[in-house]
């Protein structure tokens, strides 16, 4: 484990190749900022709002969950100033005073979880340094999503992001290779700074690197150390590699993905962890239709503890919208899919059925079946619908999803 590490950090503290010189733009057409003030006033802003209605109808609950929630979120990012660039976003999600539904804060147990609570919250606070070419350091703050967002992802389904208070690294050669390297000292979770499991301290090493297959694929490998502390979330270190891409196959173009890690205890881990995961797909088009065959499998067994865990990834867009499987069951998950994507309508339709049972055992499960529709109606409108319909055949009970949205950015 010590060697990969050594390995995925090392190209960090190597000298950046010299790029060509590239021809300076006149002064006055690009001029850098005089003072920290301009710096701050001519940045980028930004605005985001999504407002969204859920429901959540979960056999043997006395009542199903309804919220309306909206998303506000403002930010900046300065224009960089004596090799430093700063950004700041504030976030605020609001109910209406509407709570019914579980919020994991208000304490109305008799009905699902959506885990939106109204709150407020400075989202991201960072500065960046760039002075050496090649690297640029992070400080604050910040939202990370490595490779797919599976392990380490920011949750950009709920209306509160996660982020992290972090110092990250990063080392990009153009075109060869991006490599990352995060200290991660706190985690800011999708519930409010109130929740349990709002925010959670850590000392986490986070190190990733892809380097891209031509232009039509990326390869990547990665080795994260997770450490936080909750009683709830034991530290563990996955090491594993992960490659995407589109090859051709008798004049047709075939998308492919493979991931591979191995996750194990580490630190004061009282379980002993030794848990792998597997993740293979194949996609191609016929007729401006997508279909997609998948295979997932997240380790476990009959032990305490013994099982592949995910508890920073952006677990939302894997194993079903109905979010059944947030957290690795105790035998572990085998997950078999089947999508189709295309236009209809000026929408973009994407169904998917899932068949999921035990790792160990192979014990059925359930059934889902996800439909979602999404359209962008206007320069940075957006707007989509979808469904997700769970049936239990042996892990939780019959759970239906469904939520329309739209979110404006400005």
């Amino acid at each position: 484990m010590i060697s990969l590490s050594v390995t995925l950090i090392a190209p960090l503290l190597l000298p950046c190749p010299q790029d060509e010189e590239q021809p300076q733009a006149p002064l006055e057409v690009n001029r850098p900022p005089a003072s920290l003030s301009e710096a701050l006033t001519t940045g980028v802003r930004w605005t985001d709002l999504r407002l969204r209605a859920e429901n959540v109808d979960e056999a043997g609950m006395d009542n199903r969950s309804l919220a309306l929630t909206v998303r506000g979120a403002v930010g900046l990012e300065s224009e960089t100033y004596k090799d430093f660039t700063f950004g700041l976003e504030l976030e605020g999600i609001t109910n209406f005073g509407v709570d019914t539904y579980n919020d994991t804060l208000n304490g109305d147990t008799s009905r699902p979880m959506i885990t939106d609570p109204a709150g407020m919250e400075l989202n991201q606070a960072w500065a960046r340094y760039g002075g050496v070419r090649g690297y640029t350091l992070d400080l604050g703050r910040q939202k990370l999503d490595l490779g797919n967002g599976r392990l380490v992802g920011s949750e950009p389904w709920r209306q509160n992001d996660r982020t992290f208070d972090a110092v990250t690294v990063t080392r990009t050669v153009p075109n060869r290779l991006t490599l990352t390297a995060a200290y991660v000292y706190n985690v800011n979770g999708v519930t409010s700074s109130s929740s349990p499991l709002g925010d959670t301290e850590s000392s986490s090493l986070l190190l990733h690197g892809s380097h891209p297959l031509g232009s039509r694929g990326v390869a990547e490998a990665y080795s994260y150390e997770v450490d936080l502390d909750h009683l709830l979330l034991p530290a563990t270190r996955t090491v594993g590699a992960r490659a995407e891409g589109e090859v051709d196959v008798l004049g047709k173009g075939l998308d492919f993905s493979g991931e591979f890690a191995n996750q194990r205890d580490s630190s004061d881990n009282p379980d002993r962890v030794d848990a792998g995961y597997a993740h293979l797909s194949l996609g191609a088009q016929f007729a401006a239709i997508t279909y997609t065959i998948g295979h997932e499998i997240l380790q476990g067994s009959k032990a305490l503890g013994n099982k592949f865990t995910t508890p920073l990834g952006s677990v939302h867009t894997f194993n079903g919208l109905a979010d059944m499987f947030v957290t690795t069951p105790m035998l572990g998950l085998d997950d078999t899919y089947y999508s189709m994507e295309g236009g209809w309508g000026g929408f973009q339709v994407t169904a998917t059925y899932h068949q999921f049972a035990s790792y160990r055992d192979s014990q059925n499960y359930g059934t889902e079946l996800d439909l979602t529709l999404t359209k962008e109606l206007a320069s940075g409108l957006r707007t989509g619908l979808g469904t997700a319909d769970y049936k239990a055949d042996g892990f939780g009970v019959d759970t239906l999803k469904a939520w329309v949205w739209m979110a404006y950015s400005f």
